[in-house]
């Protein structure tokens, strides 16, 4: 039988009740009663709420079912169109460390790995190193530079050396003579010395491309200008998955998903030698000298954004007054949040949630309700928690989420696997004769 705690009248789960209490209390300066009990009124004030958005999703479903019977076969043409999304699932730590590291990458081992370079013959992988497929791996990284950064004339392929001369990257080509990018401001940043940098940073279209230089490192040793890497900022955001990817449903997965959340949140902005492994291996912020001599900082790691529950799940994590389940949604929203304060204490002044299966604007006030009680119980200021919204259901109108939402809005998306869902249930009937 499950052992529970009884606060405020709600009966919590002990695993999840001693979770809370050392896991993020003890780190957030806020009491057990204080907390449980903000949540009881939580509960209390917006489970009829929930109730009566799941009622009006279901009186919905209902005539749209009658309109399909009435009208059966498809009403629209079926064109189709693919959209990648990647999420990952809270579950397991080190696959979320390494998405939230993806915001910056090596193209050079990227190509070398894949099969962007085919894999045989003469460029094929083999056991060790074959030159002859990282000769046309480099060569692939200078057509990208040549694409992303143009030089005045001539081509990055000819270069022998990169430097920094009156806040300007000058390229050095074998026929000696130096030449400065098409658009001298797609150079941004540098590290190390100007006249002999080990970094060069540039930027194209809003993300960056960092030109790796070590004439020591044996792959920087055989190319002619030093670069040893191309490092390509690449995954933005990650999209740390309670809802989808991995299902959080009873105590015993609530408490291993916020313990991952409390870990990443944690960890991310302490010193290393205080994190918790795997989340050592969480990338620091990359430091460059920018072309006025002024420190630039970027962030080393993609911008987390926490997918909760949305309103139609329920768990017996914790129970009610009346012995009942209570929406889950509603014990992410808190607990999920409880976990990312010490974030806050450092660079960061907000935090991303994403709220799934919102069907239209009552439930994103719905949301943005529960957002300001949840803020007020951990006594954060107004508008810290910003929101996501996902497109998922064939009736969201996502100019009327953001239009609820409007000072909060962070994310904009249409979850293909959720839209996917959406469409089939909505529209069974659709494909009946």
């Amino acid at each position: 039988m499950t052992e529970r705690i009884t606060i405020a009248g709600l009966a919590i789960d002990r695993r999840l009740h001693d979770f809370v209490e050392a896991g993020i209390l003890s780190g957030i300066g806020l009491g057990a009663d204080a907390f449980w009990g903000g949540f009881a009124e939580i509960l209390r004030e917006l489970r009829p709420r929930n109730a009566a958005l799941l009622a009006g999703c279901d009186e919905l479903q209902v005539e749209l079912d009658a309109w399909r019977r009435a009208h059966p076969g498809r009403s629209e043409p079926q064109d189709e169109q693919a959209e990648p999304q990647v999420v990952v699932p809270v579950g397991d730590a080190g696959l979320v460390v390494d998405a939230v590291n993806a915001r910056w990458g090596s193209l050079y081992a990227a190509v070398y790995d894949s099969d962007v370079v085919p894999d045989e013959g003469a460029t094929a992988r083999g056991g060790s190193f074959n030159p002859a497929r990282g000769a046309r791996v480099v060569a692939l990284g200078r057509d990208l530079l040549d694409a992303a950064a143009p030089l005045k004339h001539g081509s990055h392929a000819g270069a022998t050396g990169y430097a920094v001369h009156d806040g300007r990257l000058m390229v050095a080509l074998a026929e000696r003579c130096r030449v400065g990018l098409l658009d001298a401001d797609a150079f941004v940043g540098y590290r190390g010395e100007p006249d002999a940098p080990s970094a060069v940073l540039m930027r194209h279209q809003g993300l960056h491309i960092e030109i790796v230089l070590d004439r020591d490192d044996p792959v920087g040793a055989i190319d002619r200008a030093g670069v040893r890497d191309l490092v390509l900022e690449s995954a933005v955001t990650t999209i740390v998955d309670l809802e989808e990817s991995f299902a959080t449903v009873g105590a015993a997965d609530k408490v291993l998903a916020y313990s991952v959340l409390r870990g990443l949140f944690q960890d991310a902005t302490g010193p290393a030698e205080q994190r918790a492994t795997p989340f050592s291996r969480l990338s620091p912020d990359r430091e460059y000298t920018a072309p006025d001599g002024s420190a630039l900082r970027l962030p080393g790691r993609s911008l987390v954004l926490v997918r909760h529950v949305g309103i139609h799940m329920h768990t017996d994590a914790v129970l009610d007054g009346y012995g009942r389940a209570i929406p889950a949604g509603l014990l992410d929203a808190l607990v999920a949040t409880a976990a990312a304060v010490p974030s806050l204490r450092g660079t960061e002044r907000s935090v991303y949630v994403i709220r799934p299966q919102q069907h239209g604007s009552e439930e994103a006030d719905f949301t943005i309700e529960l957002f300001r009680r949840v803020e007020s119980v951990l006594g954060l200021p107004e508008r810290t928690i910003k929101v996501g919204v996902m497109g998922e259901e064939r009736r969201a109108d996502v100019g009327a989420d953001r239009a609820a939402a409007a000072d909060r809005i962070a994310f904009i998306d249409t979850g293909f696997l959720g839209r996917s869902g959406g469409e089939i249930r909505s529209s069974d009937l659709a494909a009946r004769p």
